[in-house]
């Protein structure tokens, strides 16, 4: 029940971009305190200075009846990441960060979770160290009919995009020199592409006003026709 105490600022009427926007942040994740130094996203680096808005999901199904077991079934989600010793940036793959293997460990994806049937939106806080995909999040909601409207997502803070069906590396630079030029975003970082040939985009500097994905997806169509977001990763600060 706690996490319906939360609020939500989702359903402002204006400006325009906010009757979709993330609601400023509920309270503290629980695991940890400041940022410590190291990585910001998957595979990435950074200081953790990051505004951290709370990630705010416009879905379709969730009502009064059944709010408080998705906000239990969603603060119960577990997944596995590979933790740098040295940095504490996270990754989902193994491999190595400052030289070292990263170590392999499975916890809790989020810290609170503030779903609010009348605006249709679910808030939520990445827990400290963690990291948790949109797809995870997708499939979770999906156990109990709930559906997550893309279309009205809209980024910000800690987030990393994954793009799928870029040619290059020097493709994945042009779409992320062409969303900082749209003002989606202030900075990007490009990360070498995975196994599976995605690239991860990880935002440096995130734009005042959160970006819209669906914007996102039309300025990627632009420079990249054939390219899309497969999915979007959200970190919570790392833990000391």
């Amino acid at each position: 029940m706690r996490a319906l105490m939360l609020v939500l600022a989702c359903a402002l009427a204006a400006p325009l971009w906010a009757q979709d926007a993330p609601a400023p942040p509920p309270r503290p994740a629980p695991g940890g305190g400041d940022a410590g130094p190291g990585g910001e996203g998957p595979e990435g680096g950074g200081s953790g200075a990051l505004p951290q808005l709370a990630p705010c999901l416009h879905v379709s199904g969730l009502t009064l009846e059944n709010a408080e077991k998705v906000s239990d079934d969603l603060e119960a989600l577990e997944n596995t990441l590979y933790v740098c010793p040295s940095c504490h940036g996270v990754a989902y793959a193994a491999g190595t960060c400052c030289d070292k293997p990263r170590e392999e460990r499975k916890g809790l994806a989020l810290g609170s979770v503030a779903p609010n049937p009348s605006s249709g939106t679910l808030s939520f806080v990445v827990a400290h160290g963690r990291s948790v995909r949109l797809t995870e999040l997708e499939r979770e909601l999906a156990a109990d009919h709930i559906e997550v409207l893309r279309d009205r997502l809209h980024l910000t803070g800690r987030v990393t995009l994954e793009i799928q069906g870029l040619a290059d590396a020097a493709a994945a630079h042009s779409v992320a020199e062409a969303l900082v030029a749209a003002k989606l975003f202030e900075e990007i970082e490009v990360m070498p592409p995975a196994d599976d040939g995605r690239i991860a985009l990880i935002v440096k500097r995130p734009a005042p006003a959160p970006a819209p994905l669906l914007h996102v997806r039309e300025e990627l169509a632009k420079v990249a026709p054939d390219a899309s977001v497969a999915d979007v990763i959200w970190t919570g600060l790392l833990a000391s």
